[in-house]
């Protein structure tokens, strides 16, 4: 998949709401099938970053987990490998492009068609783990807190081991993700201990209720932001270059 392709991909009327089709990706019959297919995995892909992760591209969030279906290769009938192997190439494809700007996109967990990726941002996250009570909560549930690399090598694991878990073998969705996040370790950790909550927006608060539904609308402003920008016809380049935070005056955090 070609670089530009993807950084150039704009908004279309089904990027956002539903899976691209056959016929919303045709630019005429000189177009092979694989470019079809190639052009079709990048809009939804692309979509569905600036729908689930629309607070990282916008810079005010340091990461975000995306549950990636790839609804596309269904409209194509191509072989179960092939398919596999095209899903493969274009999530790469988006990594190798997302690291020019300074985000990261990884595959947490892979399995029944369904793909988790995380994607997130190394200098925000490091700013995050840089907190004692951030570190003290992770080093508590058994992450392996020396680098970066070592604290998303773990939470790899404990993902694949919620994702792959069975009725034999039971393993609980690891919270204290929440932490890589952005979440205050306040509310993760009132979380975890099964308190009441103050109030609730993307996640449960526990504390002032008055500062977290400050934070709670300029997160959702920012995103929103993002969205409107993309639906407005900017590339998803423009959209990492200049990020919505920048448009934003931020009144609270």
């Amino acid at each position: 998949m070609g670089d530009s392709l993807l950084l150039g991909m704009r908004y279309h009327p089904d990027t956002l709401d539903s899976p691209a089709t056959p016929n919303s990706v045709s630019n005429g019959e000189n177009i092979h099938q694989y470019e079809r297919i190639e052009a079709a995995l990048a809009r939804e892909l692309v979509g569905r970053l600036v729908v689930g992760a629309a607070g990282v591209i916008s810079g005010i969030k340091p990461a975000s987990l995306v549950n990636y279906v790839p609804h596309v290769l269904e409209s194509y009938g191509i072989h179960p490998r092939a398919a596999r192997a095209a899903e493969r190439e274009a999530i790469r494809c988006c990594a190798r492009n997302l690291d020019h700007f300074g985000l990261r996109l990884i595959v947490l967990d892979r399995r029944g068609g369904r793909v988790v990726l995380f994607i997130y941002r190394p200098c925000a996250l490091n700013q995050v783990l840089a907190h004692s009570d951030v570190r003290s909560l992770l080093t508590v549930t058994g992450y392996d807190i020396r680098s970066l690399d070592t604290v998303v090598s773990t939470l790899r694991q404990r993902m694949a081991n919620y994702y792959g878990a069975d009725s034999h073998r039971v393993a609980s969705f690891p919270h204290e993700v929440g932490l890589l996040l952005g979440y205050p370790a306040e509310d993760v950790r009132g979380f975890m201990a099964g308190k009441k909550e103050s109030c609730r927006g993307p996640w449960k608060a526990y504390g002032d209720v008055k500062t977290a539904q400050a934070r709670f609308r300029y997160i959702t402003n920012c995103e929103r932001h993002c969205r409107e920008r993309f639906a407005a016809g900017e590339s998803f380049a423009e959209l990492l270059a200049q990020p919505s935070v920048m448009h934003i005056p931020q009144s609270v955090l």
